[in-house]
């Protein structure tokens, strides 16, 4: 839709812009502008004609003395044909120079980057409106600016929110794009790839996120001085843990659940046995503790990226119900039966896991991103893991984080973490 220089036209124009500019999303500067800025300077030059030499300002202090003249002039009844014409010429220029010096530049910036769009629009309406009253004729040039700069910014203004969408995921891009839509065809200019775009921005980042962890300490048995003579004490760990996200309309939910065991033994003498003249006698015990957890319902998955491709993905799994019980595996003695210890139960505080996935992308606005990512950590001598990816909230079960083992224990103790993701934008 062009608006043409009838009065119906002009009216419409300026309807058009106000409705336009007021509904142009706030962005802040500078984000990703695409279009050219560097001619303005040359194309308001060139319009200076005549009155080349004087700056806006003084043109405005030149006509509003003249003005005063006319309607001294007025008042008195003198006519006088040639100034009068002379200051309709100088206002005309005067209104050419605000266009091309002040709105025009203001236009051609805001085509390359949505943050001056709705400020560059409303100056243009601002502009409409004075000529609309003062001198709605011979301005067919820069009528024919503004529609097609009217019709780049919000076209501009679509590619570079679209853009944020796919960075962002945010909701508030997709208002912003229906809102554009309406402006494209209100325009004449929509097409079935800017209701597309809407509709993937709605829907944005759908897909899938597992996060499975297993801890391995193998046993390892070595001797140990006790009170009574020298023994043997053993350890071993092991744990898997699972942990499912989807992600759909923004909203994600999964389902974790987690187990650990470690077992501790070792068999020791009782020499004072030997003492009352009997045979010593070896005692051999061992328990296990296992930890277990598992939870549904909210989760929460989100996905952000630079403009360098650099994307973070925050995870964090639903609340998991976790408890620890403690058993007696093993209770012997070579000189006769023997007791271990009664099973005990205890409630752990509820918890989840979370943490963030950070992955390069080739291209920040593709809109695909799938893979896998495996690290296998290796506890040193201080009981402490180091991450490659964060690792936050409370982490347990296979989480990275120490495994309590008795000091003597010099195993390799691993925890392997494979995460794989199949995110799709609009999915």
């Amino acid at each position: 839709m062009r608006f043409r220089l009838t009065r119906s036209g002009r009216r419409a124009l300026i309807t058009v812009v106000f409705v336009i500019s007021a509904s142009l999303p706030v962005l802040p500067v500078g984000v990703s502008p695409t279009g050219p800025v560097a001619g303005a300077e040359a194309a308001s030059l060139s319009r200076q004609d005549g009155w080349d030499m004087q700056s806006i300002p003084e043109l405005v202090e030149v006509v509003q003395i003249l003005r005063g003249f006319e309607r001294a002039r007025e008042l008195l009844g003198v006519q006088d044909p040639e100034r009068t014409a002379g200051l309709a010429s100088l206002e005309h220029e005067l209104r050419a120079r605000v266009f091309w010096d002040q709105v025009f530049p203001q236009l051609l910036q805001a085509e390359g980057d949505c943050a001056f769009g709705e400020a560059a629009l409303l100056d243009a309406l601002t502009w409409a409106r004075q000529v609309e009253i003062a001198e709605p004729e011979g301005w067919e040039e820069e009528v024919d600016v503004i529609n097609e700069s009217m019709r780049k910014i919000v076209l501009n203004c679509h590619d570079q929110i679209y853009k944020l969408c796919v960075l962002e995921d945010r909701e508030l891009w997709a208002q912003a794009l229906e809102q554009l839509n309406r402006n494209l065809e209100l325009l004449g200019y929509k097409e079935q790839m800017h209701e597309d775009r809407r509709y993937k921005c709605f829907l944005g980042w759908g897909g899938t996120m597992t996060v499975v962890e297993t801890l391995d300490a193998p046993q390892q048995t070595w001797p140990e001085q006790f009170a009574d003579g020298q023994g043997t004490s053993w350890f071993s760990a092991s744990g898997s843990y699972e942990l499912r996200i989807e992600r759909r309309l923004h909203q994600s939910t999964g389902d974790a659940k987690g187990t650990q065991r470690q077992v501790n033994g070792g068999s020791q003498p009782a020499r004072r046995l030997e003492e009352l003249g009997r045979p010593p006698c070896l005692f051999t015990s061992e328990s296990e503790r296992v930890d277990t957890g598992s939870g549904g319902g909210a989760a929460r998955l989100s996905l952000i990226t630079s403009e360098s491709g650099e994307t973070r993905i925050p995870f964090a799994g639903p609340p998991e119900s976790r408890a620890e019980d403690d058993r007696s595996t093993r209770a012997e003695s070579s000189c006769g039966a023997a007791r271990g210890a009664d099973p005990r139960h205890r409630d752990l505080p509820n918890g989840n896991r979370s943490g963030e996935l950070v992955v390069q992308k080739d291209d920040p606005y593709a809109e695909r991103l799938n893979g896998e990512v495996i690290d296998v950590f290796r506890q040193d001598q201080r009981g402490v893991f180091t991450a490659l990816f964060k690792d936050s909230g409370a982490p347990w079960l296979g989480a990275v984080q120490a495994v309590q083992t008795p000091a003597s224990y010099s195993g390799a103790r691993t925890i392997t973490v494979t995460i794989r993701y199949d995110l799709t934008f609009g999915g």
